[in-house]
């Protein structure tokens, strides 16, 4: 179950870039936000 909510959670990431991308046409990881080093 919890791999299941953790693509899920992979696929929202992924539609959220492709909403910002077109909105304003930049290429953002928003991975790399949510998990800083």
């Amino acid at each position: 179950m919890a791999s299941h909510l953790e693509r899920i959670a992979d696929y929202v990431t992924n539609i959220c870039e492709h909403v910002v991308y077109i909105q304003t046409g930049e290429l953002v990881e928003l991975e790399d936000m949510c998990n800083p080093t």
